[in-house]
């Protein structure tokens, strides 16, 4: 029986959505948790994250229950969300230390391009895009945007 964690993003409520359906359908064959990702934290030099044991009554419209923080240490990892935007670099960076340690069913490469601003324009050969500026410094963008007048 493999242990199977589905990362979600966590709501009050249940939502009828992907984590519910493959939860549902793996549970029983297999041990599945629900773990939300914006809440991936390392504790004592561990990966960790709210744990929610798969439970049938898990069901759209259910309140979602309070998590325990425990190691994630699952056999297999599965990204179902890649939740709060502002936290994407941080929780990348988890996974990347949990890649080490467990399987991680989606590329890493392809979570890091999905969410890239730059990747696309830097591949106008694969990806035609007008010409793209970007910069950290809003000075820098507006002397670009000055010297095309």
């Amino acid at each position: 029986m493999s242990r199977i964690a589905l990362l979600f993003k966590a709501t009050p409520q249940f939502e009828d959505d992907n984590y519910l359906r493959f939860g549902k359908y793996l549970y029983g064959s297999h041990d599945v948790t629900l773990i939300s990702v914006d809440s991936l934290q390392l504790q004592d030099n561990q990966v960790c994250g709210e744990h929610l044991h798969w439970h049938s009554e898990f069901k759209p419209g259910t309140l979602v229950p309070v998590a325990d923080i425990e190691p994630i240490d699952q056999d297999l990892l599965w990204v179902l969300s890649l939740g709060e935007r502002r936290s994407f670099l941080d929780k990348y960076q988890l996974l990347y230390a949990l890649s080490k340690r467990t399987h991680i069913i989606n590329s890493l490469d392809a979570l890091m391009h999905l969410k890239s601003k730059y990747y696309l324009t830097t591949r106008p050969g694969l990806f035609p895009q007008p010409e793209t500026h970007a910069s950290r410094n809003a000075s820098d963008l507006a002397r670009v945007i000055d010297s095309k007048g």
